[in-house]
Formats: C-alpha cells, sequence, structure tokens
C-alpha cells in the first residue's frame, strides 16, 4: 500500500493552521474538507479548513496551498471547486494513491511490483500463498499485507484462475478500510450493480463468497461488495511501466477520485512514473467553478457512444455543457452530413 504522503514543514515555515487553544481560534473551526472532523481555516490562503490529519492533502511539497476545496452541489452532488481564480496550464492538483492494485485484465505479472513474467521473468510463486511474484523480494512488498492475510486463513491461492487479481485487488481495499475517512464518501454503485446480472453473480461467486467463506469472518459481506463497487468506480487503469516490461495497475486518489467528469473537462491528469497523479488546467478557472476531468479515454466519440460508456460503467447520463448543446458548441460532432447537399 502506497500511503498520501506526509506533510514536513521547516522550522522557518510559518504556521499555517492555528491549533492554539484561543476563543479566536474556535471562532475559525469547521468542518474539514476531506472529513467529518473539526478543522481550522488555513491562515496562508484562508479559502479551506482542515483537520490536522488532512493538512498534508492541502499543502503541497513546496508548502503552497492547493487551489481546490471540496463541496456539494444540488446538480453535481460532492465535487472539487476552485478556491481562487487559475490561470491555464497551472498544476491544481498533488495526489498519491492511496493503494496500488493489479488491473483485471493485464497480462500475468508479479503481483507486487507488476513486472510482466514470462520465460524471461518466470514466477517465483510466493511460498507462503502461492500467488505469483517475480522474485523473493518482491514478497515483502505491496504483496506482503495479503499474504499475512491469506496465511492466517490458511489459503493457498492455487485454483482462482482468471479471478486471482480481482481477490487480491478487492483484500487490499478491504485493509485500507471501506469506511476510512478518505473513502468513506466514495461511491460504490451497489444497487445499479445488483441489475448487472452478467457481472453481479460471478462477482458474487468467485470475489465475494471467496473472501467470506475463506478468510472467515474478518470481513463483512457488505463491506466486500463495498470494496468491489469502490474499485470498479474509483479506480483509474493506467500502465505501471514500460509496457514490454510491465504490466497495467489501478489506482485510487483520495482527491481525483471526487473530481466529476465532463466531455469538454476544464483540467487534465498526467500520471508520473512514481504513480502521483497531476492535475493541470486547460483553460482559466474562475473562483467557485466546478473543476472536472474526463473519465473517457478519448472524448472524440459521438454523444450516443459517449453515453452509452459512461452509463454502462459509471451509471450516469451526462449532461454536460457539451452534451446538452445538440450543436456541440458548433461543431455538430455527433451529426450525420447530408449526403445530397454536403
Amino acid at each position: 500500500m502506497w500511503p498520501v504522503r506526509e506533510a514536513t514543514y521547516s522550522q522557518n515555515t510559518s504556521v499555517v493552521f492555528n491549533m492554539a487553544s484561543r476563543q479566536d481560534t474556535l471562532d475559525n473551526m469547521s468542518t474539514c474538507w476531506l472529513c467529518p472532523d473539526k478543522g481550522y481555516q488555513c491562515e496562508k490562503c484562508e479559502h479551506v479548513s482542515s483537520c490536522k490529519k488532512h493538512l498534508d492533502c492541502h499543502i503541497q511539497s513546496n508548502h503552497s496551498c492547493l487551489p481546490v476545496n471540496v463541496t456539494n452541489r444540488t446538480s453535481s452532488g460532492r465535487c472539487l471547486v476552485a478556491s481562487r481564480n487559475i490561470p491555464e496550464l497551472e498544476k491544481v492538483l498533488d495526489d498519491s494513491p492511496l493503494v496500488i492494485l493489479p488491473d483485471v485484465h493485464t497480462p500475468p505479472v508479479c503481483l507486487s511490483c507488476l513486472r510482466r513474467l514470462s520465460s524471461a521473468t518466470p514466477a517465483h510463486p510466493c511460498p507462503t500463498c502461492h500467488l505469483p511474484l517475480c522474485e523473493d523480494t518482491c514478497q515483502v512488498g505491496d504483496h506482503g499485507k495479503e499474504c499475512r492475510v491469506l496465511q492466517e486463513a490458511g489459503v493457498l491461492m492455487d485454483k482462482c484462475g482468471m479471478w486471482e487479481y480481482e481477490i487480491v485487488a478487492t483484500i487490499r481495499v478491504l485493509l485500507l478500510g471501506v469506511n476510512s475517512d478518505l473513502m468513506t464518501r466514495m461511491m460504490d454503485h451497489l444497487d445499479e450493480r445488483k441489475e448487472e446480472t452478467d457481472l453481479w453473480l460471478p462477482y458474487q461467486q468467485n470475489v465475494v463468497t471467496f473472501i467470506t467463506s475463506k478468510l472467515g469472518d474478518k470481513w463483512r459481506e457488505e463491506e466486500v461488495q463495498r470494496a468491489v463497487g469502490i474499485l470498479r468506480t474509483n479506480a483509474y487503469s493506467v500502465e505501471a511501466g514500460d509496457q514490454s516490461q510491465f504490466g497495467m495497475a489501478r489506482l485510487i486518489f483520495p482527491l481525483v477520485s471526487i473530481m466529476n467528469h465532463s466531455c469538454q473537462p476544464n483540467t487534465r491528469c498526467v500520471v508520473r512514473k512514481d504513480f502521483k497523479m497531476e492535475v493541470y488546467s486547460q483553460r482559466s478557472i474562475k473562483k467557485g467553478e466546478e473543476m472536472t476531468i474526463t473519465y473517457l479515454p478519448t472524448t472524440f466519440l459521438t454523444l450516443p457512444q459517449r453515453r452509452t460508456r459512461l452509463q454502462n460503467t459509471w451509471f450516469f447520463t451526462c449532461m454536460c455543457p457539451r452534451c446538452s448543446d445538440p450543436t456541440e458548441f458548433g461543431t455538430y460532432f455527433s451529426s450525420t452530413l447530408c449526403p445530397s447537399c454536403g
């Protein structure tokens, strides 16, 4: 598991959050921008309130404040908004993954470093749980925690087939705590997923039942279902490195997961080699404006194609400005050219 980075400050850095027990400090108390705990107003930017625990999510490594806040809106629910005017091409977010997971569609990989397994890099099954690793040193990496869970239950992962990665990914999310402060508000779309009989039943049999029956009473069924739903709704699939050497990874980000979709987003995401996500403004963004990303691999799709993909994966009908405009901002991108008059 990759934890959210810890904020460190030099002695010369000015106090950002006043935690002194004075009456005037109490007047600056409100709810933390990321969790239900009490927070204190940032004395540097005065735009965000945070608890001590989530101070590192607001303050970047260069000691500058992220220009974002979290709010709830009737039209879009919980979302990120700009806390000040943001110029074009500014980095607005720097997010670290809560957990790194194998992608369900990846070729055979080491479940610790995600290196591809082949004749050149043969698998070295973990001696404790039999999950595939590329070398003995990977036994103490990301694989270590689920290995201890499987060892305590006396489970060997020999006959899970194609569901092996999903079981491991679900266990890693469960170990984070599906109701922890950074995940408690993530959507899992339980009711909508129940209607997907082609996916619900296989996941119920091969992931949920496996974990609840093989691992004893460590997690309740509703917790496992929530972990499956969080993975389905919030994980980002990315290349883990050079495609000739590494497979695909899924990452869950605490801040980027709050951002809503638009078919004409005002920000763009960039994943670095260390799996950190950087988000940049694509145009000027006004204070209070919602900050959006695209959930789709490309927006060069017609309106029916975009809405179908979004509905099938994230269970909503997109009503962003582009989808709400029949002309799609004058581009007529989803229109058919008349064969007679052109």
